[in-house]
Order: structure tokens, then sequence, then C-alpha cells
């Protein structure tokens, strides 16, 4: 047990996230090597930018004041993390929120050289597909980081008839193509010298400030975190601008969770709100995420990285050995990895003893075949493998206790944060269902899928979620045929409308296989909007640790309160939460 002494909650936790940050950081410079002497001093400049700034709440907007300085802004720089999911779709989202239609708007990508702008308006225009465009543009070799990442951008934009700028200096042009660690940011670039850094920042700001020699756009650009400080590109456009139009362009910079700063970020913060800090007249940092996710993302793409690297030059790597490699994969060991990890913390923060993860395993959707695996078992009924393969089918994460298998579908760290704190709460109340044929199993599974949610939280508090305006909007949707994401979908949201808008408890039917799938997929909607109420009480002091360990995880074979009164007493203390009424509320 760990000794919490008169800490609180939030203390306690932040204390936690550091460790794990240190672990990640440490795990990342190991893997990268020692920073080049002209990288280190590009990253120094970067931190001059926030050096002895002080945080108070003063300093923190709301988001529509941002959007406002976007929209009377020529040039908004939005700063990228590029293995990191989350860094590009804060971009798209301020990309949807301050681009109207008709007006003159592009979006400036860092990762393509302007040498490939035949090619992208190509492909932005229909006329070569997606393999082409890469093979043409050098997308694997010359970029490599995960397409998905980047791939809503281009979709919009597309769809809204939005042109995309490529911003780099071509390859050829560089004195080198060295690939080296960037910064301390920890992002991979093919950059050698302090001149090559220079060159980059002089050339893209080049391409923009061509754009208004004979008309006045707004460009919003996504580039890399480092090149925006104000020494760096916005220093660049500001000359030119100067130089060779004779103009003065306001140039607008949006940070994205810099590490400096998160660590600082007063307590006093409302909690239900993204923070928004103004650092000076042109200069923004967004807090849409945490650091320590941001290095897990660079380390398992790293990772992956050195695994298909080695996958590809192994000679021992034979197709008679291809089922020990399935079972040694070191892209589900990195995960299990985060399993144990982020549940040891959740163990930490309640004050609980470590659990084995030895027994525990973890399958994606390249083991899709479980269910029918399961099957020859015996261990499963009818209904259960019918859920099963209907999760499987339909890439649902899903605990399963009897066998101790997280299934996650697609992986993620969320997913892992969420699959720790469920194996941590079956491992203390040894419920072993899947499905609730009961109401105190209904309660139960609420309870299980809200605390789920929770663990993930800790690990990352700007997890987004549906909350109840967002089901309502969705219900309303799908009954103007909108396509569903998965069978049931409808039915199970209004479910979750009707139990988070009803004074008294609701209990669903359960008499039926299809209710009680339904009632399953409900607990999944319940548990984000619940789970997020009861981290923000927690921070809010409307509900202790202990208590939550208490109503959570004591066991369900009698020696504990049955779940229906846990659950009241649970949603008595969290419903004072303020919580957005949109995860739209939310950056």
């Amino acid at each position: 047990m760990v000794d919490q002494g008169h800490r609180t909650p939030t203390h306690r936790l932040r204390q936690l996230q550091r460790s794990i940050y240190r672990s990640l950081e440490a795990k990342a410079n190991s893997l990268l090597g020692k920073t080049p002497k002209a990288i280190a001093q590009y990253e120094k400049e970067f931190l001059k930018d926030f050096r002895q700034l002080k945080l108070s709440p003063s300093r923190f907007v709301q988001k529509h004041q941002l959007i406002t300085e976007i929209r009377e802004s020529a040039i908004t720089l939005v700063g990228d993390f590029h293995t990191f999911y989350q860094a590009q779709r804060t971009a798209l989202r301020f990309i949807r929120e301050v681009i109207k239609p008709g007006e003159n708007w592009m979006i400036g990508i860092e990762f393509l050289p302007s040498s490939s702008q035949h090619d992208l308006d190509a492909f932005q225009e229909g006329k070569i597909d997606l393999p082409e465009f890469h093979a043409r543009v050098r997308y694997a070799e010359d970029w490599g980081f995960p397409w998905a990442n980047y791939e809503p951008i281009f979709d919009w934009a597309r769809a809204k008839g939005v042109r995309l700028l490529a911003l780099n200096r071509p390859k050829e042009l560089a004195q080198g193509d060295t690939r080296a660690r960037e910064n301390s940011q920890l992002i991979l670039n093919r950059v050698q010298t302090t001149t090559d850094l220079f060159e980059r920042d002089r050339w893209a700001a080049g391409i923009l400030l061509d754009q208004f020699e004979n008309a006045s756009p707004r460009i919003l650009v996504l580039f890399g975190e480092l090149h925006l400080s104000r020494s760096h590109l916005p220093h660049q456009i500001e000359q030119i601008a100067q130089e060779s139009l004779g103009i003065k362009i306001k140039c607008l910079s949006i940070h994205q969770t810099v590490d400096t700063l998160y660590w600082n970020l007063p307590a006093s913060l409302p909690s239900r709100q993204t923070p928004i800090l103004k650092i000076s007249a042109s200069q923004y940092c967004v807090f849409s995420s945490t650091p320590w996710a941001k290095l897990q993302s660079l380390v398992s793409w790293i990772e992956g990285e050195n695994l298909k690297a080695l996958k590809e030059v192994s000679p021992s790597h034979s197709q008679s050995s291809k089922d020990e490699e399935d079972d040694d994969d070191e892209s589900e060991t990195d995960y299990l990895n985060a399993v144990q990890t982020f549940g040891e913390t959740i163990s930490q923060f309640l004050d609980l003893p470590k659990l084995n993860y030895e027994n525990l395993t973890l399958l994606t959707a390249d083991q899709a075949d479980l269910a029918t695996q399961l099957e020859k078992e015996d261990i499963f009924t009818p209904e259960e493998l019918k859920a099963l393969h209907f999760h499987i089918r339909h890439n649902l994460r899903l605990f399963i206790p009897r066998i101790n298998v997280g299934y996650f579908g697609i992986p993620s760290q969320n997913g892992a944060a969420e699959i720790a704190a469920v194996h941590l709460l079956r491992s203390r109340t040894l419920a072993a269902g899947i499905l609730p044929h009961t109401p105190e199993e209904w309660f139960r599974s609420i309870i299980e899928s809200t605390f789920g949610f929770y663990g993930s939280l800790l690990l990352n508090p700007r997890r987004k979620c549906y909350l109840i305006d967002d089901h309502r909007k969705r219900v309303k949707q799908i009954k103007k045929n909108s396509p569903v994401f998965f069978p049931q979908e409808l039915e199970s949201r209004e479910l979750t409308l009707k139990f988070l808008t009803r004074k008294q408890l609701w209990i669903p039917p359960l008499n039926t296989q299809k209710s009680r799938l339904i009632a399953l997929l409900a607990t999944r909607h319940l548990g984000q909007v619940l789970g997020t109420q009861l981290h923000f009480a927690l921070l809010q002091g409307l509900l202790t640790p202990e208590r939550l360990r208490y109503l959570c995880l004591a066991r369900m074979d009698g020696s504990g309160r049955p779940y229906r009164e846990r659950i009241e007493e649970l949603l008595g203390c969290i419903q004072q939460a303020e919580l957005p009424e949109s995860k739209e509320d939310w950056i």
C-alpha cells in the first residue's frame, strides 16, 4: 500500500501521472538516442517563449475567444505532434469551427514538399487514387507517420472544397537527409543542421505569403510544434511579409499541450473545460490532451516501426514460424505493458495492492477468430457466444472475465486504461457474467462500465465521449436515416437517455436475448457519461477515493451491499458535479 498522507486526490493523481511521464520519457530517449546539437539549440529557443510565464487563472480564455482570434488572423499555425492522433484531431476541430462556406480559406500542411502540390491537387480533385498519391509523394519513405491521423483533414477539405497547401522544403534542396531526433518533443524529422531548420521555416513562410500577392485568403496551418517558436516560423512570416509584400500579416500560433506548461496548470481551473492559455497577443496553448499520452503515441510508433523493419530484414521470419511470431508480437506486448502500468497507477491512486497481470491476455481485431475458438471451450452459453461474436464483428471493446481476456477491437491507450480498470474491478468483485439477466446484474454492469471509463480518465483526463445532448442528437440522426455505427445503436441510445433523464432508477426489459444485448450496449454509453461525472465529482471534492473504492470494488457475493444501493449512492454523489452538456463544449 502507498502512504498517501494528507495529500489531496488531485495531488496524488498528479504525482502518479508524472511517474508515468518520466518512465515514457526515459523509454523514448533510449529509443531515439542523443539529441543532435543543432536540434537541441532549436528546442532551447522554443522553450524561451515560456520561460518565467506565470499561469495565473486570468490568462485562460474561453473557446469562442480563441475561435474569434483565428478568424481575425491571416495565418494561424497549429502545433503538430506527428504520431499523436489527438493533435491532428484538435486541428480538425478548429478547421470545422472557423471555416464557413463561401469564405476564402486554405489549409497548410507540413509533411508534403511544395514540389508535390500538383499531385496533392490531383488527389484532392479525385484524379488519382490514394495508393498512387502515396507513391508519387513517397509518403511512407519521406514522412511515414500514420496516414490515418491526417486523412480526416484531407477528407474534410475535399468535401468542403478547401484547398490544401504543401509547405515543406523539397528534400533535394536540403543539406542532408539524416533521420535524427528533432527536439525534446521527440518528433522525428529528416533534418541535420540549424541551417536546414532555418531554411525549412523560411521556405514554408515564403509559400504561405505567395498566397497573399493577388488575394487575401486566410490560412490555417498544421506544422511541427517547435517551428511555432516566435523566433522560428512566425518570425520568418513577419520578416518576409515586410521584405517582399511591404505589409503586416497577423499570424497566430496555437501550441498543443506543451509539457512544461502542463505541469504548472493552476488547480483552480474549471475541470469541465479544456484549458486554453493566452501566452501573448499572438500565442495560445490548448491543453486538449496530456504529455504522457503524446509520449506513449511516439513510443508505440517507434516500436511498431522497429518491429516492421525487423520483420522486413530478418531471415528467420519464415512461414513455418508464423504462429510463434503471432504469439510473441511486440505490439501486443507493448499494450499489455501499458495495461499493467495503467492498472498499477489506478491501484496506487485508490490505495490498493498491486494486481497480477501475468494471466491477462489482450486480443485485437487481428485475432478476430476468438469467438470461433471459444466455441470449442464449452464454458460459454450460446447467448454469450453470440454477444462475443457481436462485439468482435463491430470492433467493440469487451472484457471476458472467465478466461481473463480483454478484447480491444482497435487497440488504443484509452482502451488499455479502460481494460486495466475493468480487470482490477473484476478481480475484486469476482463477477463472471457478460450479459445482464437480472436488475442486480444490470446495475453491476453500469458500475463496471462507469469505473472502466473513469479509469481511462485518470490516465487521459481530456478523453471525450458522447454526453446527454450528443445522445439526443445521435438519436435524431438515426431516425432521419443516418447509417448506424452498429446494430441496435438506436435502441441502446434511447435506453441510455431513459436511464439518465428519469428521477428514479430505471430497469429495462431483460427477458429476451436481444433486450439483454441492448442493455449491455447501453451500459457502455452510461459508463461514459457517469464515468465522466465521477471524474469531475472527485476533482470537485464531492466524492473521496475511499468511498469510490467501497461503492465500486466490493464483492457481489453477499459480503457487500446490493448494487442497486451502491449505484443510488454513487449517483447521489456524482450528479452534483458540473458537467458539459455535449462533447462539443470541449476542444
